[in-house]
């Protein structure tokens, strides 16, 4: 798709802008690739259905979008684990104790140079790498 946006469509006068979206499509049935639930913007709640993550140039003169690059998004048996695990902490978190408000004594700054990357963010990354 790239190659080919750069053969016809693309304009050296023209401004562009890269935009990365995901697009959930409602989806009935069990055995379709990569079926699952995820959130849909439109209908403001999760449904069971297909995701897609697209990176789009999108002409600031003409306002058109052209996709660039377009990945199903299929979630691990390692990610629904630990959404589920995050889901149960914040239950957890929400019925426990309320702390006083500031920093705990004894705790030790902590390194903010590494950075673990979520599995959304890998995805973006990967699409996000030229050829």
């Amino acid at each position: 798709m790239w190659q080919f946006f750069c053969q016809s469509l693309l304009r050296k006068e023209e401004i562009y802008i890269l935009a990365g979206d995901e697009c959930v499509d409602s989806k009935a049935g069990k055995k379709t690739y990569g079926l699952d639930r995820f959130f849909s913007g439109l209908q403001q709640k999760v449904i069971p259905g297909l995701s897609f993550f697209v990176f789009s140039l999108i002409s600031v003169n003409q306002r058109h979008s052209y996709p660039v690059v377009m990945e199903q998004t299929v979630r691990s048996a390692e990610e629904k684990a630990a959404c589920k695990v995050k889901k149960e902490t914040k239950k957890v978190k929400a019925s426990g104790p309320k702390r006083k408000p500031g920093r705990p004594k004894g705790s030790k700054n902590k390194d903010k140079t590494t950075i673990v990357l979520t599995p959304e963010l890998q995805r973006i990354r990967r699409c996000s790498k030229p050829c």
